[in-house]
């Protein structure tokens, strides 16, 4: 038998039962969706954040249906909410002028 938190459960029954019994640091949100709604991929990162987990998320949908609200509620969990990968496969787009540049000011970017 393993510890409590390597033990075999049955399998869950909903998304948020499995977030709730995984007690993760981190939850990788990677699901299908609705494109107009971001759904259900947001409400799996409000039910992460619930459970006080980051979130890492690939998907457009959350970050173009619900981006200021998860932010908000994400810095009110005490959480990191990272997107980095819904922009050209995951190119440093945000944390490079997050982290890398905060004292600059972009005037314009453009491909050649």
């Amino acid at each position: 038998m393993g510890s409590d938190r390597t033990r075999i459960r049955p399998p869950a029954a909903s998304v948020d039962e499995f977030l709730a019994q995984a007690r993760a640091e981190v939850a990788v949100e990677i699901t299908t969706l609705n494109p107009e709604s971001g759904e259900p991929a947001v409400s799996h990162i409000r039910a992460a954040f619930a459970g006080n987990m980051h979130v890492i998320t690939a998907n457009k949908g959350p970050i173009a249906c619900a981006y200021q609200a998860l932010k908000q509620e994400a810095r009110a969990a005490g959480v990191e909410f990272l997107y980095e990968a819904t922009t050209m496969d995951g190119t440093p787009v945000f944390n490079l002028v997050r982290n890398t540049l905060p004292a600059s000011k972009s005037w314009a970017s453009r491909a050649r």
